[in-house]
């Protein structure tokens, strides 16, 4: 630690303290000496098992935690800590920094999603009210990079040099009891139950995402990545994205099964491994891997075509790539081959709109984007959105959207930087 002055020191534990104070988190210090490594997690194991071994967790958590270096730490529970040591007259001190979350706590609301993961952790039945009650009062911190870019610029002050905050999983894979003289598992057993659970979780992140359920797909992200995963890559961050990668395919194809058209996923999926190849850090892919899902899910929600009839969805999708063009019931009848009659009401029957209403929703769609985005005329942008008219997409725009177009685009200029 490199302090210059009594002022200096006195300004940085401030700093801290009102980090701490935000956050609503808590400083721990133990020594290596210490019986009070239980103070860490607030005594949540030793509440669940009465003969947890605090000293196996607490060596577990310092093993790579260097003089100078603070490491943020994730460990078998899913809590994250971040963690440095340093030296007193008597003995090397640690300081931890937690615990917190990043995400809520996938156990709180899912029965099926608690009971994998109490059966993961060996965690007795009568355990269920004090883990929840436990996940509860954590904090949780959303604004991920905010926190990492205070936290980096506290140490790096701190100990007078540039610091990068690395973030450490507690190793699942191993096996390792979280009961002192519990019943010895085969560790390929242990493997294999773990593996079987992993897949287990991912496939129903992938039916939430088919759905469009956003808040239950984020739910079971957050319970996959409480798995630790082998490393493939040369290095964390080259680990990260092949991993990113291979869950943006499998997203594809649970967004292809909602029947979504795939010149809309490929759209999202371009965007986003272009944004994962760019990522250069682990804060920006944790980022990416969340946003994936959220704009995943948000294509079914808007897109998904599951819910149709063949011919109708064969309409939707003619008509959301092709407004520009002239199109008509009787068109669109020729071209599906069905009487006009029965298109029109059956595509009312499952749409609710009329063929007319919903293409001129496509069209104003369109518009409103060009309107916010370009500074085009209202003809030339009438003549992009498929209106023969100016006079008639003027109409048509301010009865759905509620104004005319010129004063749209007014009311975007007005509206505060």
């Amino acid at each position: 630690m490199a302090q210059n002055s009594t002022n200096r020191l006195i300004s940085l534990e401030q700093y801290k303290q009102d980090i701490l104070l935000a956050y609503r988190l808590k400083e721990t210090v133990v020594s290596s000496d210490s019986a009070l490594f239980s103070d860490i997690d607030n005594g949540y194991r030793k509440q669940l098992f009465p003969d947890y071994d605090y000293t196996a967790y607490f060596n577990k958590l310092i093993s790579q935690v260097l003089p100078e270096q603070p490491v943020e730490f994730r460990d078998n529970f899913g809590l994250y800590f971040i963690i440095w040591q340093e030296k007193s007259d008597t003995a090397l001190e640690y300081h931890f920094i937690g615990p917190y979350l990043y995400q809520l706590p996938f156990i709180l609301d899912d029965p099926e999603s608690y009971h994998h993961f109490a059966e993961s952790k060996h965690i007795p039945e009568e355990g269920r009210n004090q883990v929840i009650g436990y996940f509860s009062q954590i904090t949780v911190v959303q604004d991920m990079s905010v926190w990492k870019t205070l936290t980096a610029l506290f140490f790096s002050t701190y100990f007078n040099k540039t610091i990068t905050i690395p973030t450490i999983d507690y190793d699942n894979r191993t096996g390792t009891p979280l009961l002192v003289n519990s019943a010895s598992k085969e560790g390929e057993a242990v493997n294999y139950k773990a593996i079987e659970a992993r897949y287990l979780t991912e496939k129903k992140m992938m039916d939430a995402i088919t759905r469009g359920d956003t808040a239950a797909a984020l739910r079971y992200h957050h319970e996959f990545m409480g798995f630790s995963l082998e490393t493939r890559g040369s290095s964390e961050i080259s680990s990260a994205k092949m991993y990113i990668i291979a869950a943006n395919t499998s997203m594809r194809k649970a967004v292809e099964a909602a029947q979504v058209h795939p010149l809309y996923i490929d759209q999202v999926s371009g965007q986003l491994h272009v944004e994962i190849e760019n990522a250069q850090s682990m804060a920006m892919l944790n980022h990416i891997n969340t946003d994936m899902i959220r704009r995943y899910c948000t294509l079914v929600q808007t897109y998904s075509r599951s819910s149709f009839s063949p011919v109708i969805r064969d309409c939707l999708n003619y008509i959301d790539f092709h407004f520009q063009e002239p199109i008509s019931l009787q068109y669109l009848a020729e071209k599906f081959s069905v009487t006009k009659n029965h298109l029109s009401s059956q595509f009312h029957k499952e749409v609710k709109q009329t063929i007319t209403e919903y293409i001129n929703t496509t069209r104003v769609r369109q518009a409103l984007y060009l309107l916010s985005t370009t500074a085009l005329s209202m003809e030339n942008i009438a003549e992009q959105c498929g209106f023969s008219d100016s006079n008639y997409f003027a109409r048509t725009f301010k009865k759905i959207q509620g104004l005319p177009p010129h004063q749209y685009r007014k009311s975007l200029r007005n509206q505060p930087k």
